[in-house]
């Protein structure tokens, strides 16, 4: 929460380097594979190589963990997680997908807020309604766009981050 008010307030200085992108988002992936398995859950991943950000490596680490986290809490159980990574023009586009129960119109317009809850069942589970603010924090501290949509029994969160390059450290 302390990180939060000095990333509002503008107090809080971020070290921005020239990030593989492409591989933080693998291994946020094989971080949480066995919790996944654990749950009875599979997580898969399709990420694109070489896909490069100008960020701060813990913020945007922190942006999967929160993405990551919440599908494990949510899914419908034996379901399947996909992990999507690509790019899009002169920036990436990450998803990440899973089978659940639907988001109501109100929760997607919400979601983002502090300490929003969607309804009891989810207000059970321990956590604060903190994470998605959190990771929208983090999106928008890189100049992205976060956005979440619900259709067809999944749950799916989308970012766009602007990219440094098309392929190497000094595109």
């Amino acid at each position: 929460m302390l990180e939060m008010a000095r990333v509002d307030s503008g107090t809080l200085k971020m070290k921005f380097e020239t990030l593989d992108f492409s591989q933080l988002v693998e291994d946020a992936a094989i971080s949480f594979r066995f919790l996944y398995e654990e749950r009875g859950l599979e997580l898969q991943s399709t990420v694109q190589d070489g896909i490069w950000l100008q960020g701060s490596e813990q913020q945007l680490y922190q942006l999967l963990d929160v993405l990551l986290d919440n599908a494990l809490k949510y899914s419908t159980p034996e379901g399947t997680v996909t992990v999507e990574l690509s790019r899009s023009g002169r920036s990436c586009m990450l998803s990440v997908t899973s089978p659940g129960e639907p988001l109501s119109a109100d929760e997607l317009k919400n979601i983002f807020k502090r300490f929003y809850r969607g309804d009891k069942a989810r207000a059970m589970n321990g956590s604060y309604g903190l994470g998605l603010s959190i990771a929208e924090s983090a999106v928008q501290a890189h100049k992205g766009k976060i956005w979440a949509e619900s259709r067809e029994g999944k749950n799916i969160f989308h970012v766009q981050l602007p990219s440094a390059g098309k392929g190497s450290r000094n595109e």
